[in-house]
């Protein structure tokens, strides 16, 4: 946002900015790293198998960060905006691969923001291709700790609820309707989306109502980020201007219907 809204800073100002969001990624992987670390040792399964996959997934943690660190020492002069996207395939296709990719590992790990992710389609794609790749990115996105929140069962929603005491409050809220249930949780979105794709999972929330109710309830993201992307050279145009109200009244929105929530249900 300091970028967009003044573009003039200086270049030594800009290298600490983005040292310390660089920093601030960095522990957000590790803690992510640890906690679904938590969540494999609450499955009941034979103990003998477990420490193997806790031990593997240590090892994959300790050889991603390996590749970060050896990538960031060897790439260090070309960390720039214009660096990195020298290195965005040219083909259409393999770039369409490449954020898809990039949505798998956001599902798995806070430490990327799905709005760079939408925002980045928009810069890479033609506005239908950048819309269409952000719903499959999403779709993937919501679906991965599903489908392990699936697989840990109810063991680990006790584990979550212990850990984020708010997940008590989306309990409430689920009604017979698993759609408006998926809906209203991604408008209000109290907690990081990874964390209650987890829990929607463990509980059993339909697939297939999970999905499009999760859809519905991030489209304004997904729609207005690749446009404001698309004219961020220029924030006084229309385009801007207008997905960036947008945005914000989805947000105050968003932010009124959970307030009126919990004032009816005290």
């Amino acid at each position: 946002m300091i970028f967009i809204f003044y573009p003039d800073i200086s270049e030594n100002i800009a290298r600490f900015l983005i040292v310390i969001c660089g920093l601030v990624m960095c522990m957000s992987l590790i803690l992510y790293g640890r906690f679904y670390a938590s969540v494999f040792k609450n499955v009941t399964i034979d103990e003998k198998i477990k420490k193997t996959l806790i031990r593997i997934f240590k090892i994959i943690l300790i050889f991603i960060w390996i590749i970060i660190i050896s990538s960031c020492l060897i790439y260090r002069d070309n960390i720039t905006v214009e660096g990195i996207l020298a290195y965005t395939p040219h083909n259409l296709y393999l770039a369409f691969l490449m954020i898809l990719g990039l949505f798998a590992l956001k599902s798995l790990s806070i430490f990327i923001y799905s709005g760079i992710l939408y925002a980045a389609a928009g810069i890479l794609f033609p506005l239908p291709i950048a819309f269409l790749v952000n719903l499959i990115g999403t779709v993937i996105m919501l679906s991965l700790p599903y489908l392990i929140g699936q697989k840990v069962g109810t063991i680990t929603v006790n584990y979550l609820k212990e850990k984020y005491p708010k997940l008590e409050t989306l309990s409430k809220l689920r009604s017979k309707n698993d759609l408006f249930f998926s809906f209203l949780i991604r408008i209000i979105n109290i907690l990081p989306c990874d964390i209650v794709s987890l829990y929607m999972g463990a509980v059993n929330v339909e697939y297939k109502k999970y999905i499009i109710g999760g859809l519905l309830g991030m489209l304004p993201p997904i729609i207005t980020f690749p446009i404001m992307a698309m004219s961020i050279k220029d924030v006084s145009s229309p385009q801007f201007i207008i997905s960036c109200c947008v945005e914000i009244v989805f947000m105050t929105v968003s932010i009124g219907i959970y307030f009126l929530y919990c004032k009816k249900h005290q």
